[in-house]
């Protein structure tokens, strides 16, 4: 559960991680912030828990536009899955499926079982 920001310091989650670089400070990340073009998305395709060949896919490539960074704090008992916890939601948008309303994104504290975790470079 831990986001280290640009600066060092630790984010209290990953969508203030991500607001750091809402650089035109309209509360979305979406191609007119530098940082749009340089986001992957992970998919386990063979669900090993580990990055794999073709696993990391732009953003973009995903069809997704923007993601909202006006995020809540999830309390309901179905936060939990497969040992992992979501903590806050957000809406993103591009995919068709999403529609005008966006589709629900989430910011996922994985159950590791690591118990330190090394500085980003």
């Amino acid at each position: 559960g831990t986001k280290i920001v640009a600066n060092g310091k630790k984010a209290r989650d990953g969508y203030a991680a991500l607001a750091q670089y809402d650089s035109n400070h309209d509360g979305v990340i979406d191609a007119k912030d530098a940082i749009y073009s340089k986001l992957v998305v992970w998919f386990d395709k063979n669900k090993d828990g580990q990055t794999g060949p073709g696993e990391l896919v732009s953003l973009a490539s995903t069809g997704v536009t923007k993601i909202g960074l006006n995020h809540k704090r999830l309390t309901d008992a179905g936060r939990f899955v497969n040992g992992n916890e979501l903590r806050t939601t957000a809406k993103f948008w591009g995919p068709s499926e999403c529609g005008k309303a966006g589709c629900n994104s989430y910011d996922v504290y994985f159950s590791t079982g690591f118990t330190t975790v090394a500085k980003a470079k």
